[in-house]
């Protein structure tokens, strides 16, 4: 829809547009670049891969749409994502020369947009850091998944999660279980979140032969 509406916006200009669709191989990512270098394209829309360590020093401009839909997933991350995103974003602009971003956002008073706007990066930090330490969240934890793929995955996790009550101390570790979401539906894999202290050495103590275990994991939903 944007790649659209820029062409109808501006028909002379020249529009690349970079999406897995478009960027299905290495040499095209390079083909891309030398375009961009060479000057044989105005304006460049897409994903997040835009945003991710492309030099590109003849931009001046750079946009992000919806900056905030990130914020609506539930992962204790997400607010981090999109702060490094629109950052990243915003280091693709004036690289060379002065330059500007423009974000748009429904949100425009959440500490992430405000931060990456005004590149107060540390200020960010330190509040994402202090509200993970007064949630229980990593790193002032640590965090395991346990990712089950099975014939029954739900009786399986939740089988999983009887066996970790038993064995933690509620009031310093939380195990939590669901299930994930995925292309083929709900209900193919269940996850099952272990959060606290030295939670580790609950591991040799657990029957998980047939679970995929995940520490310290990125993405947990």
């Amino acid at each position: 829809k944007l790649e659209t509406l820029l062409h109808q916006l501006f028909p002379k200009a020249r529009v690349l547009r970079a999406d897995s669709d478009t960027l299905d191989r290495p040499e095209k990512m390079r083909e891309l670049l030398r375009t961009m270098e060479e000057r044989r394209a105005d304006i460049l829309v897409g994903t997040q891969t835009v945003a991710l360590g492309l030099d590109l020093p003849q931009v001046t401009l750079a946009g992000v749409l919806v900056a905030d839909v990130g914020l609506s997933l539930p992962h204790f991350r997400a607010s981090e994502r999109v702060f490094q995103l629109l950052t990243q974003l915003a280091g693709r602009s004036g690289r060379r020369k002065p330059g500007e971003v423009l974000i748009q956002t429904f949100r425009p008073a959440s500490p992430e947009i405000v931060a990456a706007a005004e590149h107060r990066t540390k200020d960010y930090m330190e509040a994402e850091l202090a509200m993970r330490a007064t949630l229980g969240y990593p790193p002032a934890t640590d965090m395991i998944r346990f990712i089950i793929r099975c014939a029954s995955p739900n009786i399986r996790a939740k089988k999983l999660h009887q066996d970790l009550q038993m064995l933690i101390d509620a009031k310093k570790i939380i195990a939590s279980v669901m299930s994930a979401p995925t292309l083929f539906g709900l209900g193919k894999i269940w996850h099952v979140l272990l959060r606290g202290t030295r939670i580790r050495e609950l591991l040799p103590k657990l029957d998980v032969s047939d679970t995929v275990i995940d520490v310290d994991p990125v993405d947990c939903i």
